[in-house]
């Protein structure tokens, strides 16, 4: 017979996990009440000409309804045909984007539509 931490059979209290259980929620709503929410502000945007997002943010995804526009970020760039969406996130909880971090443009003398959405991060 195995043990198992919630349910002992061979020692304690021969199958009652009550205990461990109580344990478990506790230190769950302790987590809980100690955590403090942080408000995140999303910010949309519909670019029709070649620009840049200069605030900081946790995630960010940009769809390409019209033209073709080619993505900079971090020396890295990706062109996005319509119908494309390239979505990154920073991760972890303290993570995120710096400002400027993104550009867009769209060549001279054409006309395109994208789509912009970013979660702000919180001041």
């Amino acid at each position: 017979m195995s043990n198992s931490i919630g349910n002992l059979k061979n020692s304690g209290n021969k199958g009652n996990n009550f205990p461990f259980q109580l344990k478990v929620l506790q230190a769950l709503g302790s987590i809980v009440n100690n955590s403090t929410p942080r408000a995140i502000t999303p910010q949309i945007v519909l670019a029709t000409e070649s620009g840049g997002l200069e605030v900081s943010c946790l995630s960010i995804s940009f769809t390409c309804i019209s033209g073709k526009w080619t993505l900079v970020f971090g020396g890295s760039s990706a062109e996005i045909s319509p119908g494309i969406t390239i979505t990154m996130d920073a991760g972890d909880f303290n993570d995120y984007y710096p400002e400027e971090t993104f550009s867009w443009v769209l060549p001279e003398e054409t006309e395109g539509k994208l789509l912009i959405t970013c979660n702000l991060k919180p001041k």
